[in-house]
Parts: C-alpha cells; sequence; structure tokens
C-alpha cells in the first residue's frame, strides 16, 4: 500500500515504534517485533523477489536444494563442513544467521562438479559463543535454477 500498510502494525502514525515493540532506546524493536517483521516477510514471499534492470519485482523460483550435507552437527571444534555432491554446479553463497538475524559469517565459491568439502568456522571468526544456535543456509544458482537449503547447527 501506499502508506506501508503492510508494516504498520509496528509504528504509530508519525512512524516511531508502538511502545509495545520497542526494545527501550526508541530505534530497535524487541523480540515480538522482530517476529511480526519475520512473519510478514514470510507471508509476502519477500525472500523469493528480485528485481531486473528496470526494477521491476520479478519473482524468482526457489527450489529445495538437495546433494549437500553440513557436518558435524552439533560443531565441537570451531569448525563445521559444507559437502556438495559431485553432481552440483554453479556458483553458491553459505551464510550463518544467529537467532537474532544477524550474519555471523558469509563465504561464496563456485562449484565445478565432484564431491566439494568447503570449511566454514563456527567461533572466533564468527563471533559466535558456546549454546549457540545457528542457521546455515546455502544458496546455489545453477543455470537458471535457485535452490537453497536451510540447516540448524549447534555450536558447542
Amino acid at each position: 500500500t501506499d502508506n506501508g500498510g503492510e508494516w504498520m502494525m509496528i509504528a504509530t502514525a508519525p512512524g516511531t515504534i508502538i511502545d509495545s515493540l520497542n526494545s527501550g532506546d526508541g530505534t530497535h524493536v524487541n523480540n515480538i517485533g522482530h517476529r511480526l517483521l519475520y512473519d510478514q516477510v514470510v507471508a509476502l514471499q519477500l525472500d523469493t523477489l528480485s528485481c531486473d534492470t528496470t526494477t521491476t519485482a520479478v519473482r524468482n523460483v526457489l527450489t529445495p536444494l538437495t546433494g549437500v550435507s553440513v557436518f558435524p552437527n552439533p560443531s565441537t571444534e570451531g569448525v563445521v563442513y559444507v559437502e556438495f555432491s559431485e553432481q552440483l554446479r554453479g556458483d553458491v553463497e553459505i551464510r550463518l544467521i544467529d537467532m537474532l538475524g544477524r550474519e555471523r559469517y558469509r563465504k561464496e565459491s563456485t562449484l565445478t562438479g565432484g564431491i566439494q568439502r568447503l570449511a566454514i568456522p563456527t567461533r572466533n571468526q564468527s563471533g559466535t559463543r558456546s549454546g549457540e544456535y545457528l542457521m546455515c543456509t546455502i544458496l546455489l544458482h545453477e543455470g537458471d535454477a535457485w535452490k537453497q537449503r536451510t540447516i540448524g547447527i549447534l555450536v558447542r
């Protein structure tokens, strides 16, 4: 809508955060506010939209990614490995995201076929602590297709 109606569930008419969703600093929302925003993003399928050179929204089909594994899980040595089966080819992006939605690590690579294994640090570099739960999101651009898989990882 013209006034951002889908997003007004967290703001007052002047554009400030509703008191019950304010984290206390007047700038950031609390966990309930984050959940409302997350639910709205999912409902609108914003994670499947892209813009071409004419800035027209185009829906890319995002299909499930198979032929990938993440181990060990839980991660006890400060690293996990993402292994790709031999038939996968294309550009891949791996992201570790914490439960607050903060990106802790990102790696981009190109798969050329054959079994490939990438080491992903789960501690130190990414600032993660023992007992933290991360989401490992793997996005593969293979020809005209986009494939994605998200796997939860426990860091010990």
